[in-house]
């Protein structure tokens, strides 16, 4: 385990109002307006690990559950499908010279507009779908390019959903390089989830829409009575999710916020090297992890700029303990129920028993006993 500390976080601090429309608690506001033109919209299930809490000794554990977001399997399907949604919304706005209402989203304007639209996407394979879904529902062509260390089998359901495939030598990142070659040349327009600019205005609408996730935690611990979170533990790739956890966390609770954990593969530390450094950078080596969805080697701008400013922490964690967390997750115990989720999506897990191996570390987060954490798992381990 390599553990970072951020002696810059300021209680009570805001985010700049450039940050806070993308990651803040009102950002959710119109992602929930669009994601809700989907008929598979429902809040996920925020469940109660209490044999995982006493095995911890922490005061409560809370997974959210992404392993049916949307259909999709994975909290992605948030923010692609709200960034596809933003932009056909426009283009109903430059036709209409209004906003558009229900009618207009189901007449005869919307394929007229879609016909000429093509979509591209870099994916590992959770954000592509996203992208293909709301490509899918406004009736838009959509081309998604994976790296060759993609395995064969989310390849074949990008297939499967509808993806013209193409597959491209290297990592993530080389990838997202060819993807957006190939979309200036043959104007396609790019749903990127990562971007060297902070103000990049379609990478960070993916970013916002991850915040309904966030805005659901809040509102589902409010209706059952529980006290707001100590600690979250949120797994990072290029960084979306962590930002917007961040982000609307701290907004919405103020100096109650709580303590912000990003965890990492140690094959793949975007975060914790850019963290470290003071800028963003891609990592010097890239290597193959099990946490798949988190192989990503330099991190998005955006992510950076909200999590130097707001993450407590920094960790990274092995391919051999996201899969522990696998596996604790799937054994029964008592009355908690059996969850089935991927290295990836247990990561946050994996931090956390960790963390509370090293005396040390728990004492420099002030995680113990009264702790209440919250946990993500950001994808569904089962397979089509």
């Amino acid at each position: 385990m390599d553990l970072w500390l951020n002696k810059t976080v300021q209680l009570g601090s805001r985010l700049p109002a450039r940050l806070a429309r993308r990651v803040g608690d009102a950002a959710a506001t119109e992602p929930l307006r669009l994601l809700r033109l989907c008929p598979a919209f429902r809040t996920t299930p925020l469940v109660s690990l209490p044999e995982h809490a006493e095995a911890l000794n922490v005061a409560s554990v809370h997974w959210k559950d992404e392993s049916q977001r949307l259909g999709l399997k994975s909290f992605k399907a948030l923010g692609g499908a709200y960034a596809v949604f933003a932009l056909m919304e426009q283009r109903l706005v430059d036709r209409l010279g209004r906003s558009p209402n229900s009618d207009d989203w189901t007449g005869p304007i919307l394929p007229e507009l879609a016909a000429d639209l093509t979509l591209a996407a870099a994916t590992a394979g959770n954000h592509g779908l996203a992208v293909l879904a709301g490509a899918r529902i406004i009736g838009a062509r959509c081309v998604i390019f994976v790296h060759d260390k993609v395995p064969e089998e989310r390849r074949a359901r990008l297939i499967a959903a509808g993806a013209e495939l193409r597959v491209c030598t290297g990592d993530y990142e080389d990838s997202l390089e060819v993807a957006k070659t190939t979309a200036a040349a043959h104007e396609m327009i790019l749903i990127p989830d990562t971007a060297d600019d902070v103000d990049d205005a379609v990478s960070g609408r993916v970013v916002q829409g991850y915040s309904v996730l966030s805005r659901e935690i809040i509102d589902q611990l409010a209706a059952a009575g529980n006290k707001p979170p100590t600690h979250v533990f949120v797994q990072a790739g290029v960084g979306g999710l962590a930002a917007s956890t961040a982000g609307v966390l701290t907004d919405y609770y103020g100096v109650e916020r709580p303590t912000i954990i990003v965890v990492e593969p140690d094959r793949a530390r975007a975060i914790i090297t850019s963290l470290r450094a003071g800028h963003c950078m891609r990592t010097p080596e890239s290597r193959s992890t099990r946490m798949d969805m988190l192989a990503c080697y330099a991190p998005s701008a955006l992510a950076y700029d909200v999590l130097r400013r707001l993450a407590d922490g920094s960790m990274t964690i092995s391919d051999a303990q996201a899969q522990e967390a696998v596996r604790s997750l799937g054994v029964a115990r008592g009355t908690q129920p059996i969850l089935t989720t991927t290295p990836s999506g247990a990561a946050g897990l994996a931090g956390l028993t960790a963390l509370r191996s090293d005396p040390e570390a728990c004492s420099a987060l002030n995680l113990d006993s009264r702790s209440r954490i919250i946990l993500i798992g950001s994808e569904s381990g089962q397979s089509d």
